[in-house]
């Protein structure tokens, strides 16, 4: 049996890039419907521009394609 004072959390970190706005926000319902089991699950949710430069890299790793 778990303890309060022996509890741990786990957190996972996704980033990827989307088309739109409404696209982040269906994969984030997504994600929430799957963590409603856990009345104790939070969902720290952001959308934000690609960093410059980053986009170029993205494109140079996939062999040119964008």
């Amino acid at each position: 049996m778990t303890t309060t004072e022996n509890k741990q959390i786990c957190r996972i970190t996704i980033t990827f890039p989307v088309g739109s706005d409404d696209t982040a926000i269906e994969y984030k319902k997504k994600i929430a419907s799957l963590m409603a089991e856990s009345d104790e699950s939070q969902i720290q949710f952001s959308l934000m521009n690609i960093p410059k430069g980053l986009d170029e890299l993205a494109i140079q790793r996939n062999g040119g394609r964008s």
